[in-house]
């Protein structure tokens, strides 16, 4: 790569960084400006490295969210009683926490009607509720290839339901559930794991965060039982969304980076 770029006389190399971690190859050191896609992975670059975050060579940049179009295609009136929770994920066990399930048991012995619709099942999922004579209770779909299809699923449920052991380096369905006015419950990552969904989601906030399942289950107890409450989380989540994820903002954004960098270079006046 190294080559290939001096070769091109690329005058401005600005590397995305999605993972959050270092890279010690002789190839970085063509990268004018790293940007991480949370404030969490930068600073946890700056704590496992000792690089500080200097503005000039590092900084952080959201995921570009559309989140005009999920606002547009939000309910415009959700009543966040019905108890139902969504939960969009890859149907990879590295993005399920047992979080996600274990809940189930105590929430449907307490709310019998409870609903939880599931995108990116995987076999210990599916048998975990088969075993757990929680068939009536948990419904598992196909994947979706659209955001209309991911409006239309979120448009079914009163809450996101996230749970990753893995953790976020920024949460994108996360920040898509948030712009359609949903609140989320999520859970803590332990370690230097990746964290960015506490970012996104602030307790009694936008959402909730809960560490046990049971804490889990009362969470979600809590947004059916408070309708209104859900409500105000979920309208705060869409402002933040809007403000902090747009595709137009993070566009101009980005457009500033490379113009700074090029100024900086005396390429652009």
């Amino acid at each position: 790569m190294l080559t290939t770029i001096k070769r091109a006389r690329i005058p401005v190399v600005v590397e995305t960084n999605v993972f959050g971690r270092h890279d010690p190859s002789p190839s970085a050191s063509v990268i004018d400006r790293t940007l991480f896609v949370s404030r969490f992975c930068l600073e946890r670059f700056a704590t496992t490295t000792g690089a500080t975050a200097n503005p000039d060579r590092y900084g952080f940049l959201y995921n570009p969210v559309d989140t005009d179009f999920f606002k547009d295609h939000a309910l415009p009136e959700r009543d966040f009683s019905l108890p139902i929770a969504g939960r969009i994920s890859r149907a990879d066990p590295g993005k399920w926490s047992p979080l996600a399930l274990n809940f189930l048991p105590q929430l449907v012995r307490d709310i019998p009607n409870f609903r939880y619709h599931i995108i990116g099942g995987i076999p210990e999922a599916m048998e975990y509720v088969h075993e757990n004579d929680l068939s009536k209770n948990v419904c598992f779909h196909d994947p979706v290839q659209t955001d209309g299809e991911i409006a239309e699923f979120l448009n079914g449920v009163s809450v996101l339901a996230h749970a990753n052991d893995t953790g976020e380096s920024f949460g994108l369905v996360i920040a898509e559930a948030m712009a359609c006015g949903l609140p989320v419950i999520t859970h803590p990552s332990e370690g230097l794991k990746d964290n960015a969904q506490l970012e996104l989601v602030e307790h009694a906030v936008t959402g909730l965060i809960a560490r046990t399942a049971e804490e889990y289950a009362n969470a979600l107890k809590y947004i059916f039982s408070h309708p209104e409450e859900a409500r105000r989380m979920g309208v705060a989540g869409q402002e933040k969304a809007s403000r902090l994820y747009r595709a137009q903002t993070i566009t101009r954004r980005l457009e500033a980076v490379y113009e700074d960098l090029l100024h900086h270079k005396g390429i652009m006046q």
